[in-house]
């Protein structure tokens, strides 16, 4: 048995439920398919009596830091974007760190979650920052480090290394990220063992290399070892949170939850 969560990110780039920030849709997702609870994934003006309000009393397990592709770069200029973008982004940079960590620490301690997800490369470059985080993880054991998949800073040992530097509890594993960097992906058994004795939660998608960095319904795209690695999971005696954070165009949430959940019974890991 396992227990399994809903990330509103699954539901926030879509049309349903968008003035709620996919939160709701969620907690609906939670309700109708009797599973664990939900990540919630934070963003500008959000606070706890808000979220409580969406989702009643859905458990919230995990926040995730909320993170957007224009920080792939950083304070560099990104040739893939526009001049606007590259703006957006460079402000991104400079306010994420003193502005939204804070508002996802909050949120998870008011909340009672059991972890708090971050992004190391939030962080890159702003070493100003590692005290307050070293500071956080002495107080409250609910830091982790996902790992990335960002240019300099990507894979599992980079997650590893960064997770030290800032006493992290553990590391989310997140499959597509696996899957996108090179030598991870080519060696997926050698990169799950690098992190297994310090896994604490699993971001479960898949990838086409057709639709670039959209995460997908696990089974779908190219990721053929994504069962060897819940395997592996099993084989361990993982008992942490499977999280299903995947988009799913053509698919209704509904759909795509029910479609994960075959995917993990296939594989022999069902609900709590």
């Amino acid at each position: 048995m396992a227990k399994i969560l809903i990330s509103n990110a699954m539901t926030v780039n879509g049309p349903r439920d968008v003035g709620h920030y996919g939160v709701k849709a969620a907690a609906d997702l939670v309700r109708d398919f009797g599973l664990a609870g939900i990540e919630l994934t934070t963003r500008w003006g959000m606070s706890s009596e808000w979220v409580r309000k969406q989702i009643g009393k859905v458990p919230v397990i995990g926040v995730h830091g909320s993170w957007t592709w224009q920080y792939w770069h950083q304070n560099r200029w990104n040739h893939q974007a526009t001049f606007s973008e590259n703006i957006k982004g460079k402000l991104a940079w400079l306010i994420q760190p003193p502005m939204k960590y804070p508002l996802a620490r909050n949120i998870a301690i008011e909340l009672g979650a059991e972890y708090l997800c971050l992004h190391p490369d939030i962080f890159m470059g702003i070493d100003n920052h590692y005290a307050e985080l070293r500071a956080f993880s002495s107080s409250h054991p609910l830091l982790l480090v996902e790992n990335n998949c960002e240019e300099g800073h990507e894979g599992v040992d980079w997650a590893l290394s960064f997770a030290h530097e800032v006493y992290a509890r553990g590391i989310l594993l997140d499959t597509n990220h696996l899957g996108l960097v090179p030598s991870d992906n080519r060696a997926p058994e050698s990169a799950y063992g690098a992190v297994r004795k310090r896994v604490k939660a699993v971001h479960l998608s898949d990838l086409s290399r057709e639709t670039g960095r959209a995460k997908l319904i696990p089974g779908t795209g190219e990721l053929e070892w994504l069962p060897r690695l819940l395997g592996w999971l099993k084989d361990d005696h993982f008992d942490g949170p499977y999280v299903f954070e995947f988009r799913h165009p053509g698919n209704s949430p509904e759909e795509a939850t029910a479609s994960a959940l075959d995917f993990l019974a296939n594989n022999g890991i069902k609900p709590d």
